[in-house]
């Protein structure tokens, strides 16, 4: 039988965990159960099976540099199929007011019913942004800004914690994707995208190593279907300013 590193490394690591009881008999059956249901053609495809297949349509994996794919990967050892597993497609023309006069544009985390979604603040206004034609503005968004903080940041907030070996941290909570390196020469119309996943930092050079963020690619609405924009390939990823860590004098984001 041929080599198959990949396997040999899964296995090994099955049988190591196994071993130093970090999973249980239980978790045996969770993964024959998750195994068996890959090859059952009739069962749904899993979230992360979704947003690969569409992540690869777009052109994701093919970016000249490999840290975005690193980054989503990361994200996906912890939070695979999470609520936080999420892929933003976001018609270009929402944050046109942004981009057309060459300013940052900023996103919020927020949770509303239990669902991770993003906010755009456009003149210290919150607008919904996700699966809309149109700017919706979101009323009273500090309430679901602190849904976000008591439910779904905490996963972050204890994620960064076991990653960095540090204690009580606050993960990021804030993306401003900065006009200059990733809007520069792009004029949104109504079939443009833009796609926004997440990621976790995985680059001992980068300061906010270990943090979440989120990376972005551009995309092309053809006959109902998006797909990835030949004009704009490359996959922007952690040139965004993340909050935390917070500016001088300020306490949260």
């Amino acid at each position: 039988m041929k080599h198959n590193k990949q396997l040999n490394e899964i296995v090994y690591l099955i049988e190591r965990y196994y071993i130093e009881e970090k999973i249980s008999p239980k978790d045996l059956e969770t993964i024959q159960t998750f195994c068996a249901s890959l090859t059952n053609e009739s069962l749904e495809k899993s979230k992360f099976q979704l947003h690969y297949e569409f992540l690869k349509s777009i052109g994701f994996f093919d970016a000249p540099i490999k840290n975005p794919e690193k980054y989503w990967h990361k994200f996906n050892c912890y939070f695979r199929d999470s609520e936080l597993s999420k892929i933003f497609a976001i018609k270009s023309t929402l944050l046109s007011e942004s981009i057309n006069n060459k300013k940052d544009v900023i996103l919020k985390f927020v949770e509303i019913e239990g669902s991770f979604d993003l906010i755009y603040i456009l003149d210290d206004t919150a607008y919904l942004i996700n699966d809309r034609e149109e700017l919706e503005e979101l009323k009273n968004n500090q309430y679901y800004v602190d849904a976000f903080d008591r439910g779904l940041g905490t996963k972050l907030d204890k994620n960064y914690d076991l990653l960095t070996g540090r204690q009580n941290q606050k993960n990021t909570r804030k993306v401003t994707i900065t006009y200059s390196t990733n809007f520069e020469d792009f004029t949104p119309d109504n079939d443009s995208y833009i796609i926004i996943m997440p990621g976790i930092v995985d680059d001992d050079k980068v300061p906010n190593h270990d943090r979440f963020t989120l990376m972005m690619r551009f995309g092309k609405k053809i006959n109902g279907t998006i797909n990835r924009n030949t004009n704009f390939e490359l996959t922007h990823f952690d040139t965004f300013q993340l909050c935390p860590p917070y500016p001088d004098g300020q306490n949260h984001c």
